[in-house]
């Protein structure tokens, strides 16, 4: 569009993508209760505000800093708004509050680097496999999750 900022032009065509991908998926319907909505729409709540914490993180970032910065941007919006489309859909679980967890730790040290801190760790932002939650992969096996907490998967 005229007169778009490079990073709003990315962030559209990402949110864009990320849309069309998320709509070939038909979340499951769940009977829920209402103690369960509310936990729903407090997950919606969460990664809806990542989201706009990611964004204006984003903006704020000086532009000669902020372009090294859109591949980790690239990787961290999909984790939050598939969270909240899940959320939405009354379908997300516990595990992805640990997901989201490990995001904003990125987006800490995305925001640390861009102002002066040490480098963002890319090996850390793109391994699948990394788990920075703490959580025993082993505990997690009855739950169908195996030792990767990664919601990046389902978009595979």
């Amino acid at each position: 569009m005229p007169g778009e900022d490079e990073f709003d032009h990315f962030y559209r065509v990402l949110a864009k993508k990320t849309d069309n991908l998320l709509s070939c998926y038909i979340p499951m319907p769940l009977a829920l209760s209402e103690e369960e909505k509310a936990v729903q729409k407090e997950f919606k709540l969460i990664a809806s505000g990542c989201i706009d914490l990611l964004v204006g993180a984003m903006r704020r970032t000086p532009a000669e800093k902020r372009r090294p910065l859109f591949l980790v941007f690239g990787e961290l919006y999909p984790v939050f708004e598939f969270v909240r489309w899940t959320a939405e859909a009354g379908c997300a679980k516990w595990w992805m509050a640990l997901q989201i967890i490990e995001k904003l730790e990125i987006v800490r040290k995305m925001v640390s680097s861009a102002f002066g801190g040490a480098p963002v760790d890319r090996s850390m932002v793109f391994a699948r496999k990394v788990d920075l939650t703490g959580v025993d992969g082993e505990a997690l096996a009855g739950h169908g999750l195996g030792s990767n907490l990664s919601v990046e998967d389902a978009f595979l």
